[in-house]
């Protein structure tokens, strides 16, 4: 059974890298985690080689990183990104909107965490806050500082939710925090799994599909979340029927 984990580019020394704690999760499952890069040549290219990606993995973490360019979401959107984005790369916007696109298609299960839900959400129609201070949204901070294995804010789980099985509860979670972009609006056939204190959205899933579901903060680091990773492994160990 392998788990495809998506990269982000660190521009500094120009490798494709993906936090540990990801890796070590899926390995905790009993999967095999492999690494999907995209690759710089734009956005058919990455469309090409995210079809291919998608027949050689059992299931699909898209996992957190940069800004998302708004050109993936809002058709008028300059070309110049903007100085309140970090990290945008527009290579691997395309590579996982592709991916989260297809997954659903496919109905291959797939975890999308932080940057990996806005990428969903960004897919199946949806848009995203910029900079959720500066957009008004909220005056609580959004972003922690290290360590990550402590928990800093708290979300409600919806009830009889896919998140809620996935994590043996719903109501009241806490959990790590480490984002300034947000889902604005919401995709459509997306639902709303968990929101924070002040109303932002934390959590969404398909109804539809049988485990594809998007979490904004980060259970890789959280040892009480793994849950989220395992529930993964068996849904992707359990392929549906045709």
């Amino acid at each position: 059974m392998i788990i495809g984990i998506t990269t982000t580019l660190n521009e500094a020394d120009g490798f494709q890298r993906v936090n540990v704690e990801y890796i070590e999760s899926v390995a905790a499952t009993g999967a095999l985690p492999v690494l999907l890069s995209p690759v710089a040549g734009g956005v058919a290219a990455n469309e090409t080689l995210a079809e291919k990606a998608l027949t050689a993995v059992d299931g699909l973490i898209i996992s957190g990183g940069g800004d998302i360019h708004p050109r993936a979401y809002d058709q008028a959107a300059d070309a110049d990104a903007g100085d309140d984005l970090m990290g945008v790369d527009e290579n691997r916007d395309a590579f996982e909107l592709a991916l989260a696109r297809g997954a659903r298609e496919r109905g291959l299960p797939t975890l999308g965490i932080c940057r990996g839900m806005q990428i969903m959400n960004a897919a199946l129609g949806g848009t995203l806050h910029r900079d959720l201070h500066a957009c008004g949204v909220t005056a609580v901070g959004h972003r922690q500082e290290p360590p990550y294995e402590r928990t800093t804010g708290s979300v409600t789980v919806a009830e009889g939710s896919l998140l809620a099985c996935a994590l043996g509860r719903a109501g009241l979670l806490s959990v790590n925090s480490m984002h300034h972009q947000a889902i604005d609006r919401l995709a459509p056939g997306l639902l709303v799994a968990a929101r924070s204190d002040d109303r932002v959205i934390e959590a969404v899933e398909d109804p539809a599909h049988r485990f594809y579901l998007g979490v904004q903060w980060h259970p890789e680091y959280l040892e009480r979340h793994r849950g989220l990773f395992q529930a993964l492994a068996d849904a992707a160990d359990h392929p549906a029927r045709p």
